[in-house]
């Protein structure tokens, strides 16, 4: 029989990690016994977690907990009654997840999933893939934070290779959105019409939310109609010095304004064959006062140039339409359901910036840039399932495809305007489109097309009684490139653009052995790819003012991964818990590197053109790196030792991973930057049996950044922090209901690594007089700070 020794004898121990041990004992034991309690007790403990269905792909569905790998469901409940207002506050509590946040400017920048993130994470709302992010300089970065958290249904995160599934680019993991239908809200009280109204407030940005929604259904058809309006300023920070330049560690002033609109119709032919049609709108718009990059005194960077002040404006927009059909029980031979999907998703982001300057060249002057990056992406999938059985097998057969093409189009302008002007060579008012390094406009890499496919096919295998499950699968995919060359880039570049089209055969392997009806070990075996996109492959750069230059690689091959994972997964009337091993190898990693430094003879790069450089630059496949480490989440409930405790439990959850250079053995390679330090979350959670209120209160522990794992350049390594929070709800009735949160009770100093990690210091902290040996309080977290929402719906 097993018991508690017997599952820690089962858990892995691998890594450097002090606390695995202990960690796997405790999490096992809370199992051990599980299986003596009553099967009637047991069923009274299904929870939401375990309830929870992943789509996989289109339109089927399998139970969270079947599933081989490590993947989290975050509902709407969860979302609402936690206040998420961002991806950064969405997986907050979530193991082998971050998100990294820039508070100088740009905000929440995109997932990092077991030391992956960027790029490298796919994301997608509804199945429609987001468009990769770009940024280059310190006055552009589109991101791909264009998601409104009051649309959504839930989120899916899985951790992880998921490109045989999932196509290219999801190479460390994926999250998939997933907005509300109509019946979520018709369900509510039973009526064929639905209406509410909800408002928000966080102090931690003044922020005010206002969100309504309409649903209703007649004739076969249902509709939904949600709106929301966001206005906030700036995030609050620890930073206290608010002079204004760049020793300020306060945060400059901000106004950011945000809209959301989701639409659907739907009509069901009958229950097994529903049209969808979805319309998405998102805007969002942020003005800055950029105290913190002011110069008045002219002895930062450049040189010798005082600024005034830098404002600036961001605008993105997101919009998407798309049809979907579902069609179940057709009962056909080669199918039993089919789901298909077309969709047209557009994407714009333009940003301005205006600086006031002052120096002995140009005398007082006024600089104006703009930077644009629209993608225009066309697309489709289909999907099929069948069911059947071969002797003592079971199948459930998934097989479809995806196709995608995607134009992306890039552009910076500007200009220079004098002020005072240069008598008698330059007259007051005077504009010139040359702002050193450039002359303006220019294309930094060529408008581009992609296009992407992919054909898959899923076995879901079960025998000796559904004890044992394998599931293999594969995908092929192919992936283009196609750059369309201009004049503009070729004013900008000088270089042949390069054109890729790369196939990769993508297999996988998940297996799931059921030891009990409450123990199951779970494994999986995937390979990952991605290829190089659009900048990494065609981006060129000239700064004749600095003497460098970034050049394409004709030579660059994808980027691939190999990993497994394995782990022990427990449901039963003491709790559920799940703790996972995990390692993957990655190759052809895209980074920024120096291809070519100055000659001893010379003092110039000579490699690439007649014009002599000081530095080329180059995105190349450096050396392959492995990631590792252990992740577990788990649930206790408390009336499992007395009835009284009935709605009362503890959470518990945490991770931990490391990296090494694979050619050198260095573990702080620059490659591995985006590994976290070990995180641990513990909570008690209450919710009342009749479902009139809960709370919960929540400690979240970090580790300190080492200095043995953190890259040569990294300026400041943030310390160890724990932080509390509270969240609490309250139904007065049906109709009416709140939301309380008080987050980091105790009103703590910390800074996230995820936030800083990207940043070899601040230059602008960093210069003569400026030198500021807290700059990075510049990049703390909020203090105690507290969020309230009112909901009334009928």
């Amino acid at each position: 029989m097993l018991n508690a020794f017997s599952f820690i004898r089962l858990c892995p121990a691998p890594l450097n990690c002090k606390y695995s041990k202990t960690a796997c004992a405790c999490f096992c034991v809370l199992l051990a016994n599980a299986p003596a309690i009553a099967d009637e007790k047991a069923a009274m403990k299904d929870t939401v977690e375990l309830d929870t269905m992943i789509v996989e792909g289109a339109s089927s569905t399998r139970p969270l907990d079947e599933e081989p790998g490590t993947a989290s469901v975050i509902d709407a409940e969860t979302i609402e009654r936690r206040m998420v207002r961002s991806i950064k506050d969405l997986i907050r509590y979530e193991p082998g997840v971050n998100v990294g946040n820039d508070p100088q400017r740009f905000g929440a920048t995109g997932f990092t999933i077991r030391g992956l993130g960027g790029n490298r994470v796919l994301m997608q709302v509804d199945g429609v893939r987001l468009p990769d992010a770009f940024s280059i300089g310190s006055f552009a970065s589109a991101t791909r934070n264009m998601v409104d958290m009051d649309a959504l249904k839930s989120v899916e995160i899985i951790r992880g290779a998921g490109s045989a599934q999932y196509g290219g680019d999801a190479l460390g993991g994926t999250v998939g959105f997933v907005t509300k239908d109509p019946r979520d809200y018709l369900d509510t009280f039973g009526n064929d019409y639905y209406a509410d109204a909800k408002l928000g407030y966080n102090s931690t940005d003044r922020s005010f939310l206002k969100t309504a929604t309409l649903a209703g259904e007649s004739m076969g058809f249902e509709s939904l109609l949600l709106l929301t309006h966001s206005e906030s300023r700036e995030t609050d920070t620890k930073g206290d010095n608010k002079e204004l330049n760049p020793r300020r560690t306060a945060p400059s002033p901000q106004d950011n304004e945000v809209y959301n609109g989701l639409g659907k119709l739907l009509y069901r032919f009958d229950d097994d064959n529903v049209l969808r049609l979805t319309g998405e709108w998102m805007h969002s718009e942020s003005e800055l006062d950029a105290y913190h990059a002011r110069d008045p005194l002219g002895i930062g960077f450049p040189p010798n140039t005082k600024i005034f002040s830098l404002i600036t404006d961001d605008r993105q927009t997101r919009w998407r339409i798309s049809l979907d059909h579902t069609l179940d029980r057709l009962g056909f031979a080669l199918f039993d359901s089919a789901f298909w999907r077309v969709y047209r998703q557009k994407t714009a982001a333009t940003q301005e910036t205006w600086q006031d300057r002052d120096n002995p060249l140009n005398k007082r002057h006024l600089i104006h840039r703009i930077f644009s990056f629209d993608n225009d992406d066309i697309g489709g999938e289909i999907r099929f399932d069948k069911h059947f059985s071969t002797g003592i097998f079971d199948h459930a057969l998934q097989y479809g495809g995806q196709i995608s093409m995607n134009t992306i189009t890039q552009k910076r302008d500007g200009s220079l305007t004098y002020t005072t002007g240069r008598p008698p060579f330059i007259q007051p008012g005077t504009v010139s489109k040359t702002v050193a390094p450039d002359t303006f406009p220019v294309r930094d890499f060529p408008e581009s097309i992609v296009t992407k496919a992919g054909a898959y096919l899923q076995d879901s295998i079960t025998f000796l009684d559904r004890r044992v499950e394998l599931i293999p699968g594969g995908r092929i995919e192919f992936y283009s490139l196609k750059p369309q060359k201009d004049s503009l880039y070729d004013a900008t570049s000088k270089v042949q653009p390069t054109e890729l089209d790369e196939y990769k055969f993508l297999p996988k392997l998940g297996a799931l052995f059921h030891i009990t009806d409450e123990l199951t070990i779970h494994g999986q075996y995937a390979e990952g790819f991605r290829g190089p996109n659009f900048g990494e492959s065609n981006a060129g750069f000239v700064n004749d003012q600095f003497g460098y230059q970034t050049i394409p690689n004709f030579n660059l091959t994808p980027e691939t991964s190999t990993g497994f994972e394995i782990g022990l997964r427990g449901k039963g009337a003491a709790g559920t818990f799940d703790l996972t091993f995990f390692r993957n190898d990655y190759k052809n990693f895209l980074f920024l590197d120096t291809v070519c430094v100055p000659s001893t003879e010379t003092g110039f790069c000579l490699a690439y053109g007649d014009t002599p450089r000081l530095t080329f630059q180059q995105i190349n496949n450096p050396d392959d790196i492995r990631i590792q480490g252990v992740e577990f989440k788990s649930q206790l409930y408390l009336d499992w030792f007395h009835e009284t405790l009935e709605g009362a439990s503890l959470i518990a959850s945490g991770s931990y991973a490391e990296g090494v250079n694979l050619e050198t053995g260095s573990v702080n390679d620059v490659s591995l930057r985006g590994i976290s330090p070990a995180k641990g979350v513990i909570g008690l959670r209450y919710e009342e049996p009749s479902g009139i209120w809960g709370s919960e209160l929540i400690l979240t522990l970090v580790d300190a950044k080492r200095p043995k794992t953190a890259p040569d350049d990294a300026q400041f390594l943030p310390r160890g922090y724990g932080v509390v929070d509270f969240n609490g709800y309250y139904r007065f009735n049906d109709h009416v209901s709140v939301n309380v949160g008080v987050f980091n009770l105790f009103d703590k100093t910390y800074i996230d690594w995820e936030d800083i990690n990207t940043r070899a210091g601040d230059p602008h902290a960093t210069f003569g007089a400026y030198a500021n040996a807290d700059f990075w309080k510049r990049y703390s977290r909020p203090g105690r700070n507290v969020g309230a929402t009112l909901k009334i719906a009928f």
